[in-house]
């Protein structure tokens, strides 16, 4: 499940509650890629 939040202007886009996606860093044919930070430790 993912959830699109808005915090003082800015989009946040969370995936399972788990992952914050921080920007794309590709694309292909199998669709695009994104870096993810784990939200419970920051890595």
């Amino acid at each position: 499940m993912a959830m699109m939040t808005s915090v003082l202007g800015k989009t946040e886009f969370v995936v399972g509650g788990k992952y914050r996606l921080m920007r794309k860093i590709g694309s292909g044919s199998f669709g695009d890629i994104y870096l993810g930070i784990n939200i419970s430790n920051g890595e």
